[in-house]
């Protein structure tokens, strides 16, 4: 569903802590790549989240990001269905027991799963995840 996609336009923007706020999900991320918040605010200054994620891939990353990007995920989603009614309304609306999957076509098989014939949708789905962990939050379920 469009709105658990990270591009989503949140109705609060997230701030950082040199008072920087991005717009989506995906600025907020690709700017957490690095601790510069000249780059910070050029990722935030992006028009879409499409440029922010292009942008994210060529700045140098910071050196602990492979053990803090699931947290600075988890940070921003989490933040986008408390703060954004709008968003968590979407997400309480999905049926307990139901799998949410980040599906795409683009071979990202750690945040999602990639539905191409090669990967065969058996993806990480890291996203997906804490999305559900959220959903049972809100709604204290156990499963």
């Amino acid at each position: 569903m469009w709105i658990f996609s990270n591009f989503q336009i949140m109705s609060v923007p997230i701030p950082d802590k040199f008072g920087i706020k991005y717009n989506t999900v995906e600025h907020y991320f690709q700017a957490m790549k690095s601790l510069d918040p000249t780059v910070r605010k050029r990722i935030a200054s992006l028009p879409h989240p499409g440029a922010a994620k292009k942008y994210g891939r060529k700045i140098a990353l910071r050196e602990d990001w492979d053990n803090i990007k699931v947290k600075v995920m988890t940070h921003a989603v989490t933040f986008k269905f408390t703060k954004c009614e709008e968003h968590k309304e979407e997400l309480l609306e999905v049926t307990p027991g139901t799998r949410i999957v980040e599906v795409n076509y683009w071979h990202d098989n750690y945040w999602g799963s990639c539905s191409c014939s090669r990967c065969g949708n058996n993806g990480r789905n890291i996203l997906g995840g804490i999305l559900i962990d959220i959903w049972k939050v809100f709604t204290k379920e156990d499963s």
